[in-house]
């Protein structure tokens, strides 16, 4: 069956498949423009409303831990970039005491010190715009008009059995997600997502995209 099985062109696939998306693809405007986010809402909204756009319940419940990371980094790479302007200490050379050009260096560089304070104020003001988003934040608002509660999947299943079957997995190396073994919820976020996949193509029986960033072999060779 696997010599005989075939698979539709990606090109041609493309046009009818159902997209589902990894957790790092969500995540990725918080590291992009906001023209980018717009491009990128500008792909997924007509999926959603063709009802070819999905989410494993894991993906979102990923992205919501997740997001308040991004937005802390975000801070934290603004204040780092300010912190590196450094105000030039005043010059000491008496011998050019009194010299015109020196005295205009000197100037200059007494303006440092009042611009660092400003940039400053300035960089403390963004970082409370930050802040005050909360659940508001321009990714978030773009996602509220693309994911619906009709976009997001996730299928029964047995506890019991789910975590036997992806310790059996594991065992065995069968992918996608067993180099997750080690994690603090042994690796079970990316054997949801796989669970969800399933449960998405074996519902609807056409192709189906999964959009990731995920390099690590036991999901791509």
């Amino acid at each position: 069956s696997a010599f005989g099985y075939q698979i539709p062109p990606v090109e041609e696939a493309i046009k009818t498949a159902d997209i589902v998306l990894d957790t790092n693809v969500l995540l990725l405007p918080y590291g992009a423009g906001s023209g980018s986010l717009g491009e990128i809402i500008k792909v997924f909204r007509p999926l959603a409303e063709e009802k070819r756009l999905f989410l494993p319940g894991q993906v979102a419940r990923e992205f919501i831990r997740n997001r308040p990371n991004k937005l802390s980094e975000l801070q934290q790479q603004l204040q780092d970039k300010i912190s590196r302007f450094l105000a030039i200490d005043k010059l000491n050379f008496p011998i050019l005491e009194g010299d015109a050009e020196y005295s205009k260096l000197h100037d200059t560089m007494a303006k440092t010190s009042a611009l660092k304070k400003e940039l400053g104020d300035a960089s403390a003001a963004v970082v409370q715009k930050i802040k005050s988003w909360e659940w508001n934040d321009p990714v978030n608002t773009a996602y509220r008009t693309v994911f619906s509660p009709t976009t997001i999947i996730s299928p029964a299943i047995d506890r019991v059995k789910t975590l036997a079957e992806l310790r059996r997995r594991q065992r065995m190396q069968i992918p996608p997600g067993y180099k997750d073994a080690a994690k603090d919820d042994s690796g079970i976020g990316d054997f949801l997502i796989w669970l969800t996949i399933l449960e998405i193509g074996s519902k609807n029986k056409k192709p189906l995209f999964f959009v990731s960033g995920e390099e690590k072999s036991d999901w791509q060779h």
